[in-house]
């Protein structure tokens, strides 16, 4: 895991800017029309694995830095393939030389050729040939070295640069063996991200791509701007192969070729049984719940992951344009009652999820909470108990043509919709209690804060002797059950454990406090 990456937002699109604003050469070709099918580059060396063939120079423009960086990269695909076609079972790139008998440029094999060169992006891959249904073999560039002064985020983790860009640039070829359609472009980028983390999960490269599509949540998934955007919706394939597992993305590849990806996705979702609103509206809540609003579920690695536009109610846009499209947008809480929200769509042709949810106090036992206010007035109490109420309009639409005009979003207080607000420190009994050694992992300490308050939490022998001290902040809310309560574990402040025996603790808030006493057993 790296450091939270809505900090590095600005450096992270800075460093992109400086190899270009994108990772792979494909968005730019179908964006340029340029062919895909390209001659191949001539190295003077190469090192063979079962199913990969790398060729380098040792010299020159092209060089690597080591026969070393040939045999890693071999590895990296290797690994790629096992985890792409023999664990998930997507297709074998389409093999080159058996399909042109004679040819010495396609490589001498039917291994899979990959070409180190000094380029633009981190790598591309082109077709041989075309043939019907936009399929054909494929060959690969990689960057040569990763060098410094074009990729200074990567000094020290040049073999991770390479491993993602293997496992991004096979799937590359993998696709072609489904077709090479520029409508497809969004789809083929957002699987090759997908595929970096699925297989080189320590690497988290695709965060450095979030900040472009977080800012734009507006433009739906097949949209290109902003440069660089597209790689952002790895998202998608995210939220789906954690939902339903990765065989979600192989079903939805097999579909696109007779279907095209918005009516592939769809058409997988309704044999699945799954409702629009449980997949587009869904994953707009997924992506609303991740960096300051992280709380425990959703992406693995959504704690690092930059939080969605805010737009403000007053500048909501008329129109979701496409697929996948979300406007998130705050909502007040209305003093210390509740609030009731309702959203009238415009036309039923007009198909879009509405939904408020509210974001809990971190370390309260409040749970995450979402109410669907689509054309039905719904209401949720003691507004205080949440950091914050936000409301989501995601567009279902089912392919990328389908447009939602934003109807009507009311939203005010519900005075009557009230949750108590908890005393200062209830007198509750710590549990277990006993806590014994061996059979129980957390000592808890229930209590309620009436206000955000600093906690501090002492234990002392029964004969007056300092044991374990420790303080923290703690949130207004309820910390009654495992979730919210102050746990520990029965140890010093020199982190050993304490002998058997009565103890007596000290609770205390900033305007009340609390004591007590608990056993412990050493077996």
């Amino acid at each position: 895991m790296r450091i939270k990456l809505f900090t590095l937002a600005f450096l992270a699109m800075a460093i992109l800017s400086a190899v270009g604003a994108e990772k792979c050469g494909l968005p730019e070709a179908m964006r340029s029309k340029v062919p895909l099918v390209h001659a191949r580059p001539v190295r003077s060396h190469n090192h063979d694995s079962e199913h990969f063939r790398v060729w380098f120079d040792l010299e020159g423009a092209h060089a690597i830095p080591s026969i070393r960086w040939a045999e890693r990269c071999a590895e990296f695909l290797e690994k790629a393939r096992a985890v792409l076609v023999d664990s998930i079972g997507f297709r074998e790139p389409i093999p080159d030389s058996s399909l042109f008998p004679g040819r010495t440029d396609v490589g001498g094999d039917d291994r899979l050729d990959i070409y180190f060169t000094h380029m633009e992006y981190y790598g591309m891959t082109y077709l041989d040939t075309v043939l019907a249904g936009g399929v054909g073999p494929a060959f690969i560039l990689i960057e040569n070295d990763f060098d410094a002064a074009r990729f200074p985020q990567y000094i020290g983790r040049e073999e991770e640069a390479l491993a993602v860009t293997c496992a991004h640039e096979f799937f590359h070829a993998i696709h072609y063996s489904y077709g090479s359609s520029a409508a497809w472009t969004w789809w083929m980028e957002a699987t090759a991200v997908w595929s970096e983390e699925r297989i080189f999960p320590h690497v988290d490269d695709y965060l450095d791509y979030l900040p472009n599509f977080q800012s734009t949540p507006e433009g739906g998934l097949n949209s290109d701007s902003p440069r660089g955007r597209m790689y952002g919706t790895c998202l998608l394939p995210m939220f789906l192969s954690t939902n339903y597992g990765d065989r979600a993305i192989l079903e939805i590849w097999e579909l696109v070729p007779e279907n095209q990806v918005f009516p592939a996705i769809s058409i997988w979702a309704f044999d699945e049984g799954i409702r629009p609103i449980d997949l587009y509206g869904d994953f707009a809540m997924w992506n609303l719940f991740v960096g300051e609003n992280y709380r425990g579920w959703g992406y693995d690695d959504a704690h690092l992951m930059p939080a969605p536009k805010i737009t403000h109610r007053d500048s909501l846009p008329t129109l979701l344009t496409s697929a996948g499209a979300a406007i998130y947008t705050s909502t007040p809480s209305f003093g210390e009652g509740g609030i009731w929200a309702e959203y009238t769509p415009l036309a039923p042709a007009d198909s879009l999820s509405a939904c408020v949810h509210g974001i809990s106090k971190r370390g309260t036992d409040t749970p995450d909470t979402t109410i669907d206010i689509y054309s039905t007035p719904d209401t949720i109490p003691g507004a205080w108990r949440f950091d914050g109420l936000f409301t989501t309009l995601a567009n279902l639409g089912p392919n990328p043509a389908t447009s939602s005009r934003i109807g009507n979003l009311l939203i005010g207080p519900a005075p009557d919709a009230r949750v108590a607000k908890p005393g200062d420190i209830v007198d509750r009994t710590p549990y277990p209690n006993p806590f014994i050694y061996g059979e129980h992992d957390t000592l808890l300490f229930p209590f309620t804060a009436g206000d955000v308050s600093q906690l501090r939490f002492t234990v002392w022998t029964a004969s007056g002797e300092l044991v374990f001290e420790e303080t923290g902040d703690v949130s207004l809310g309820y910390h009654l059950t495992p979730r919210g309560a102050f746990g520990w574990l029965p140890r010093n402040q020199d982190g050993k454990p304490i002998a058997s025996g009565i103890y007596i603790y000290f609770l205390s808030l900033d305007d009340n406090s609390f004591t007590g006493k608990f056993a412990v057993i050493a077996k």
